[in-house]
């Protein structure tokens, strides 16, 4: 796994992964004989390349903002369920552009995430509530 993820163009350890860079990955392994029984679990877990976040990252600011705050816990699935709710991407434009706003995701940051749930709308559908940026998605980043 580390020998693909190292062969990809300006990976690093810790960066966001989307589905086309796992399944080349799956496919290599199963060419070595090991057949991996949870696949379509495994893709289907993974962003796809389309998805927002995965599209943000492979910009400059973005690729800076998200290794930043990617060294937070539970940044990249805050920022998956910020991505799918009204208004989402805005704030994740606003996030990209000011310097430091990575340390929105700093566990000692007085931004918690009850106080950030309060900067998004109320009463629509897919917005997280405090409890659910504090929880993992179950999804591969």
């Amino acid at each position: 796994m580390v020998r693909h993820f190292s062969s990809l163009t300006g990976h690093q350890n810790g960066d966001l992964i989307s589905r086309s860079q796992v399944e080349p990955l799956i496919k290599q392994l199963e060419i070595l004989g090991w057949p991996v029984p949870d696949r379509a679990a495994i893709l289907n877990s993974t962003l796809e390349d389309s998805h927002y976040v995965v599209s943000q990252f492979r910009t400059p600011r973005g690729m800076e903002f998200f290794r930043k705050a990617g060294s937070y816990p539970l940044a990249f699935d805050r920022l998956d369920q910020i991505s799918r709710m009204p208004g989402g991407k805005l704030m994740i434009q606003d996030m990209l552009r000011f310097s430091n706003s990575e340390l929105t995701f700093a566990p000692d940051n007085k931004l918690d995430s009850a106080k950030f749930a309060r900067f998004t709308p109320r009463g629509a559908r897919n917005t997280p509530t405090a409890e659910d940026l504090n929880r993992p998605t179950g999804r591969i980043y």
